[in-house]
């Protein structure tokens, strides 16, 4: 068993599935936005709170919606885009999802200081444009893994930089050699 702390979602591997929780942090949120009322006012944090909430930006740090929601949205992204692209082998397979609060998917094999390996070998294979979509992605750990003799991406929320990618997708499992991150 292995356990991943992200910033929005804890990750359980066991029995080759992921089971992704949503974070929800209530606390956090609680304590900062009562920071908030204090330092600023209380009519000017509400109405800061909702143009936050309205705004869904749920991929920027530190933002209400960030701190409630932003596992429970990556966990609906991921389940709804696995479903209308099932055709894609680069995908992990996301086998149940209940409300955005838990996923289940299946679970690869990490490879090893994925990060700039992966993100070289795809500037490499696509040329740098492919990264410069989500910088972020391809910071994150373990986003890729290694899946039934395949590169595939485990943590597709990132929808502009997935995306990108499955253009691509047949080029990229026709290249992909293990031995090349290994």
């Amino acid at each position: 068993m292995r356990i991943y702390r992200g910033k929005t979602r804890l990750v359980i591997i066991i029995s080759g599935l992921a089971i992704k929780f949503a974070k929800i942090q209530v606390w956090l949120f609680l304590k900062t936005y009562l920071k908030h009322i204090f330092t600023e006012g209380i009519i000017k944090a509400i109405k800061e709170l909702m143009v936050d909430l309205w705004k869904n930006e749920w991929d920027c740090e530190d933002t209400y919606s960030q701190m409630l929601m932003a596992g429970v949205a990556a966990n609906k992204i991921e389940a709804y885009y696995y479903g209308q692209n099932k055709q894609y082998r680069l995908l992990i397979p996301t086998i149940f999802s209940f409300l955005g609060l838990i996923n289940i998917q299946r679970a690869g094999q990490p490879l090893p200081n994925s990060n700039k390996l992966i993100r070289d070998w795809l500037e490499q294979q696509l040329g740098k444009d492919i990264t410069a979509k989500d910088p972020y992605f391809y910071e994150l750990n373990d986003s890729f893994c290694f899946y039934r003799g395949q590169l595939c991406i485990c943590d597709y929320a990132h929808i502009k930089a997935v995306s990108g990618l499955l253009e691509h997708s047949d080029k990229l499992q026709e290249n992909f050699r293990l031995e090349d991150f290994v």
